[in-house]
């Protein structure tokens, strides 16, 4: 039964008795994750660079987010990835 609450995020959903395979996928979103963050220019292709030099690496991006920064021109990205400590080398 899926049942959505009013709070002060967008939407709620309290799942009462959730199949086995939702209870596991629940739990793996709310674990801590580790994050690289790396600055980045403000302008088209620039998130495609870093993409695809992860990619030539093997890196694979769970996840990934972007925001400006007060620097004019300046952007930055945060992702998710398979290795951190490789990604960090290729985009930091």
């Amino acid at each position: 039964m899926l049942q959505a609450i009013q709070a002060d995020v967008p939407k709620l959903f309290v799942i009462q008795n959730p199949p086995r395979y939702v209870a596991q996928w629940l739990r793996r979103q709310l674990q801590r994750v580790f994050a690289a963050a790396t600055r980045a220019s403000d302008q088209p292709g620039s998130l495609g660079d870093i993409c695809s030099r992860l990619s030539g690496a093997g890196i694979n991006i769970d996840y990934a987010y972007t925001g400006i920064t007060q620097t004019p021109g300046k952007a930055i990205v945060v992702m998710v990835v398979s290795d951190l400590d490789k990604a960090a080398k290729i985009v930091g």
